[in-house]
C-alpha cells in the first residue's frame, strides 16, 4: 500500500470515528478526551447515572482498560496497564 493510501485510509477511519464521537454527544452521552498519555483516566460525564464506556487511542482503535469504578453517579475511573491518550465514550 502506497503512502497516499495509507494516509486516505488513516483520514477516513479518523473521519469516521469523529462522526461516532458527534452522535453519541448528540444523544445524551458525554465524550471525554484524554490529551495526555496516563494510566488512569477519571471520566467527569455528569450523567448522573452508570454509563457504558468504551475508550479509543488516538488512532481510533478500541482500547480495553484494566478495570473501571465509579466513585460516583457523575464520574468514571478508567485504569490500564499503559499510559494511553485518546477518548472515552459515555452513554
Amino acid at each position: 500500500m502506497s503512502t497516499n493510501s495509507q494516509l486516505q485510509s488513516v483520514i477516513e477511519k479518523l473521519t469516521s470515528v469523529d462522526s461516532r464521537l458527534q452522535t453519541i454527544a448528540a444523544q445524551g452521552g458525554y465524550v471525554h478526551t484524554q490529551d495526555t498519555a496516563a494510566r488512569t483516566w477519571i471520566v467527569i460525564h455528569n450523567l448522573g447515572r452508570s454509563p457504558g464506556v468504551f475508550a479509543m487511542d488516538d488512532s481510533g482503535n478500541i482500547i480495553e482498560f484494566d478495570n473501571r469504578s465509579d466513585p460516583n453517579s457523575s464520574t468514571a475511573v478508567l485504569n490500564f496497564s499503559s499510559a494511553v491518550a485518546g477518548k472515552a465514550t459515555c452513554s
